[in-house]
């Protein structure tokens, strides 16, 4: 199993932040222009939580190439600011564990620190080690470059 944390600083006060979090426009532009996903749907949304199937441009090992997509549900704890999520693969989903939790710290008036804490678990014979990596890897990247859109986004206001 992998377990990281991802730190970044957004240009953004919290109540900002989670303005942009929960417009479902913004979000699915940052995905499908901002990250290049295939697709990007919202199939629930409230106040506190959301299910979004999403299709990445992700470069993963063996079973997982070709028409990899995800199903991530979240939720927000009221009044703490932790979105917890997990995410299930479309292949392999009883073999591969994708979820964490994301928080946000004032840094000052006009920035937070955006930290997440993921775990990665495969449990597939030969390749896991690699499909762990792999994941590390690209949520890695993706969590680097979500925030540095939604700060492009913020500075242009």
């Amino acid at each position: 199993m992998a377990t990281f944390v991802i730190t970044h600083e957004i240009r953004c006060n919290k109540e900002q932040f989670w303005k942009l979090f929960w417009n479902k426009a913004f979000t699915e532009k940052m995905y499908r222009e901002g990250l290049g996903y295939r697709a990007y749907e919202i199939r629930e949304q409230s106040e506190t939580e959301r299910t979004v199937d999403l299709a990445p441009n992700w470069s993963l090992p063996g079973p997982m190439r070709g028409g990899f997509t995800l199903s991530e549900q979240g939720e927000l704890a009221r009044g703490s600011d932790i979105w917890r999520w997990r995410a299930t693969p479309s292949t392999l989903a009883d073999k591969i564990h994708l979820d964490g939790t994301m928080r946000l710290e004032p840094i000052n008036s006009t920035s937070i620190r955006r930290i997440g804490d993921l775990k990665v678990k495969a449990t597939v014979p030969i390749v896991d080690i690699l499909l762990e990596s792999s994941f590390e890897t690209r949520l890695r990247e993706e969590w680097s470059r979500t925030a540095s859109y939604m700060s492009k986004h913020l500075s242009m206001r």
